[in-house]
């Protein structure tokens, strides 16, 4: 990862692996790019 660059949690859509890093890293297990992970909470009102 280049110098002065946050990680980012980053999930694989293809096969569900999680991991963290630059966004430039792809899959460890499939090659794919890797989407920052966006969570979402959905509260009862």
């Amino acid at each position: 990862m280049p110098a002065g660059e946050a990680p980012y949690a980053l999930r694989c859509e293809n096969c569900d692996v999680m991991w963290r890093g630059s966004t430039s890293v792809p899959c460890w297990c499939c090659g794919a790019p890797g989407a920052i992970r966006g969570e979402v909470r959905i509260l009862a009102d």
